[in-house]
């Protein structure tokens, strides 16, 4: 099944992918679609962005923006997810069990670590960079880790326990 800004490339179902390939696949994905990151939110409508006059886009909007965790979200459950599922929650776990700490995890996921105007290549290739940034601070732990899928798209869903 291939989702619309979504895919597992040349993977069979069932087939692992290291996190380092799941970012790798982030990073294409954001500089691919700069009308469909936006960093300041998990998930949202491109039309809604727009209309607040966060984002510009050329054409008509469409679709889904994603930040950075929302992209990995949709491209590691191979499906379009939305603000209702637990993004966070599900990809700053798979990067914890890789041993990364949790304060880089959370300045990757930063709403306001991406400067610019979202929607625009220059802000797009500027989010790309810092995953690519991330990934050869954390290599050897990334290719190291495999995602487990099956986990994942568990915990995209899991409810918060307090």
């Amino acid at each position: 099944i291939r989702v619309y800004g979504v895919g597992r490339g040349n993977r069979r179902e069932g087939e692992l992918m290291t996190l380092y390939e799941l970012m790798e696949q982030t990073a294409e994905h954001i500089e691919e679609k700069p009308g469909n990151y936006y960093q300041d939110d998990y998930a949202c409508s491109v039309e809604d962005a727009v209309s607040w006059g966060d984002m510009k886009v050329q054409g008509e909007p469409c679709g889904t923006a994603y930040c950075r965790a929302g992209w990995m979200a949709s491209i590691a459950a191979n499906r379009v997810v939305d603000s209702d599922d637990h993004i966070y929650n599900a990809t700053s776990k798979a990067l914890m069990r890789a041993g990364i700490p949790e304060l880089e995890i959370e300045h990757l996921f930063d709403g306001g670590v991406v400067k610019g105007t979202p929607g625009t290549k220059s802000y797009a290739k500027a989010g790309a960079k810092g995953v690519r940034a991330f990934m050869k601070k954390h290599e050897t732990k990334l290719k190291a880790t495999e995602l487990d899928e099956k986990k994942f798209k568990r915990e995209l869903k899991v409810i918060y326990e307090y």
